[in-house]
C-alpha cells in the first residue's frame, strides 16, 4: 500500500471591509429590533388577536389635525427628523431620530410590504408629553403616495405630535396603528 502524502494548500483568508463589517452589523441590529417589536406586539397570540379586532378606516389628516383640540399645524415647535419605516407583510417598524437630541421607535401589526428612509419635520405639542408614556401612532397615506408618509402621535387619544417625511424607497402599507416610544438621547 503506497503512503498518502499530506497536501497543503494555502489558506485563503476572506477579510471583509469595513463597510461590509458595519452593514452585517446594522442587519444583525434590524433582525433583532424586528423580533423585539415583534415579542412586543405580543407574538403570535398578540398577531392573533389584531387580526380578530375590527380595524378602524383609515384616519384622514383632517380629522388627526383636530382630534383632542390640537392645531399641530400653528404649533410652534418643530425640528427636523431622519427615519427609517419598513413593512414586512403583517409587522411594520418605524424609527426616528431627531435634530435635537430624541430618538424613537415604534411597532405595529398592519399589511404591508417595503423600506423607505427619509427626511422631514416633527411637529410637536411639548417633549415632556411624548416623553411622559407611550404614544399611540398611526400612518397615514403611503411612501408610494408622493413619496412620503405622515406619522400621527397620540396620548391619551389627544395628537400631539405628527411626522411628515419623504424619502427613498417604496412602501405599501394599510392598517398601520401601534405603540412609539421617545427618548432623550
Amino acid at each position: 500500500m503506497a503512503a498518502v502524502k499530506a497536501v497543503s494548500r494555502p489558506a485563503t483568508k476572506v477579510a471583509a471591509t469595513e463597510k461590509e463589517k458595519k452593514d452585517l452589523i446594522l442587519a444583525t441590529r434590524r433582525g433583532l429590533s424586528v423580533l423585539r417589536g415583534i415579542e412586543k406586539l405580543g407574538g403570535i397570540s398578540g398577531y392573533q388577536k389584531w387580526l380578530a379586532t375590527p380595524q378602524p378606516a383609515t384616519l384622514s389628516p383632517n380629522i388627526l389635525q383636530t382630534k383632542g383640540g390640537v392645531a399641530l399645524q400653528d404649533s410652534p415647535n418643530t425640528t427636523a427628523v431622519a427615519g427609517d419605516f419598513w413593512a414586512a407583510l403583517v409587522y411594520e417598524g418605524v424609527e426616528l431620530v431627531t435634530s435635537d437630541g430624541h430618538t424613537g421607535e415604534g411597532y405595529a401589526w398592519g399589511v404591508g410590504v417595503g423600506y423607505m428612509d427619509g427626511l422631514g419635520v416633527l411637529t410637536y405639542t411639548d417633549w415632556d408629553t411624548l416623553l411622559s408614556k407611550e404614544n399611540d401612532f398611526y400612518i397615514a397615506g403611503g411612501a408610494e403616495e408622493a413619496g412620503g408618509i405622515t406619522i400621527f402621535f397620540l396620548v391619551d387619544g389627544n395628537l400631539v405630535a405628527n411626522a411628515t417625511l419623504a424619502g427613498d424607497g417604496l412602501v405599501g402599507a394599510i392598517g398601520i396603528d401601534g405603540t412609539f416610544n421617545w427618548k432623550s438621547s
